[in-house]
């Protein structure tokens, strides 16, 4: 499905391919008038790029990652012929890729300083969002043996660079390991600031199959009122053969020797952010992290499993001014070119948040569009039929009718919109990868959209009573399913 995008928004991209039998090949795309011209870069052996066949189970550090000289050439040499006038390049890393997410692919134009930006396999509108006012959660936590001080200076760092970075009323809710809560000052911050304490921590009876670290269930808990647009992450990574996590402290309470907190990993931690209705997700690397491959094969399976905006910041290469600069981009009111050209952000989006994306006027063009270009560019019937359903049910959606003036979109609208949006992704997934017959996942597919649809109506009945409080978690919990 990334052709599609490619063709609908004028856009330069290097399609990164891993072949059955190891071989990856590198294609630089880009425009002659209406036409998408493929230009060969370079092909070769993973171990070009310093990647092994087989990933040591906890030896990340044994790798010496790196790009070919051979395509840093190419690249270089196509941009300049193809590039000038373009804001920005785009990485696409056709699926399944194995280990080529380990690349630090936004450093690979570093010398011309072009924002480099990942372009997802898939096509998602918009999201359903809050309209005046952005609920943005943020996290850090560090564990026993990492120094405290540099917590406490990333978590103001980016406190400051969301409020500078966002333009719209921001309510910023925070939580943090127990003695960095303690000594966090935000009086200086221009906004609404919730600083959650473990006072009202949950000591049992909140946990299910789908969470199991007291951090996010905790979190969870907490912000039920609340209807959640971003969650970041302040938190070191960890590599366990090819899956990334996320180490928090070992519990909310206090970085002590109880360990009850395990690391979390990608499915677990999509389950929460359906769940408290986010529809953009970050991270930041701490400045004395010393595992950056951990966290960034953990953001790129996030940005894979959901559709929203995914960043990663490496507070060691930059100041958080490039941190502002993303939150910028990523939450302006309306498509930008992005104002940062330096390699520490790592971000996967649609290329509605470009300006040069054609962005329709409203839904309905949006929907039109899609039937006419879909068809042309999907890799298969079955899964243009996917795409469209999806549009269609988009435009059906409560939140898509709610009005320009809300200061919030509801907590159950937004569960119902990120768990109709990650059964809508499964099955464009499955069936553009024709993992299953087409004729089993077309109806698979048409029960679960029913089934999205009865949810909707439902709350938008209990909308208008007034008795929707606990029906996001429900659609949530019943989407994992």
């Amino acid at each position: 499905m990334a052709n599609f995008l490619k063709q609908q928004n004028d856009i330069v991209t290097l399609k990164v391919e891993l072949k059955p039998r190891g071989e990856v090949v590198c294609t630089l795309q880009h425009h002659q008038g209406p036409v998408l011209v493929d230009t060969p870069l370079w092909s070769g052996e993973q171990e070009a790029f310093g990647l092994l066949s087989s990933v040591p189970l906890y030896a990340p550090d044994e790798l010496k990652l790196g790009f070919p000289v051979g395509l840093n050439d190419a690249l270089n040499a196509q941009w300049q012929q193809h590039g000038a006038g373009y804001s920005c390049l785009w990485v696409h890393l056709v699926q399944p890729c194995g280990t080529l997410n380990f690349l630090p692919w936004e450093s690979v134009l570093e010398e011309h300083q072009i924002p480099v930006l990942m372009l997802p396999d898939f096509i998602f509108p918009p999201p359903q969002k809050s309209v005046d006012q952005l609920d943005v959660v943020v996290c850090a936590s560090v564990p026993l043996n990492s120094e405290k001080a540099f917590a406490e200076a990333d978590l103001l760092d980016t406190l400051r660079a969301i409020v500078r970075g966002v333009d719209r009323e921001v309510r910023l809710h925070v939580f943090a390991d127990s003695d960095l809560a303690a000594h966090l000052h935000t009086g200086h911050l221009d906004c609404e600031v919730i600083v959650y304490t473990t006072d009202a921590y949950p000591a049992s009876g909140l946990s299910d199959s789908s969470l199991r670290s007291p951090w996010l269930i905790w979190m969870r808990a907490a912000l039920s009122g609340y209807s959640v647009d971003a969650v970041h992450f302040i938190c070191h990574g960890h590599l366990s053969g090819r899956q990334g996590s996320l180490l928090f402290a070992q519990a909310p309470t206090g970085r002590s020797e109880d360990f009850l907190s395990g690391a979390v990993g990608a499915v677990e931690l999509t389950n929460f952010l359906i769940q408290v209705g986010a529809w953009a997700s970050s991270f930041s690397l701490p400045t004395d992290s010393d595992n950056a491959l951990g966290l960034r094969v953990l953001a790129d399976e996030i940005a894979q499993k959901l559709p929203g905006p995914m960043m990663m910041f490496d507070a060691r290469r930059a100041s958080c001014d490039v941190l502002e600069e993303g939150f910028r981009f990523i939450h302006s009111p309306r498509g930008q070119i992005p104002a940062y050209n330096h390699a520490s952000l790592y971000l996967y989006c649609q290329p509605y948040l470009l300006t040069r994306a054609v962005a329709p006027p409203d839904r309905y063009q949006l929907k039109q569009d899609v039937e006419a270009l879909t068809v042309r560019y999907a890799r298969n019937a079955a899964q243009a039929k996917t795409v469209l359903d999806t549009y269609a049910l988009e435009t059906d959606a409560p939140a898509a009718d709610s009005a320009p003036s809300a200061v919030s979109t509801s907590p159950a609208i937004a569960a119902t919109e990120r768990a109709a949006e990650q059964i809508q992704l499964h099955y464009q997934k499955l069936i553009r990868d024709e993992v299953i017959p087409e004729e089993i996942a077309l109806q698979d597919l048409s029960i679960a959209m029913q089934t999205i649809q009865q949810f909707r109506q439902a709350l938008g009945e209990a909308e208008q009573r007034g008795t929707h409080d606990d029906i996001g978690h429900t659609i949530a919990d019943e989407g994992e399913q």
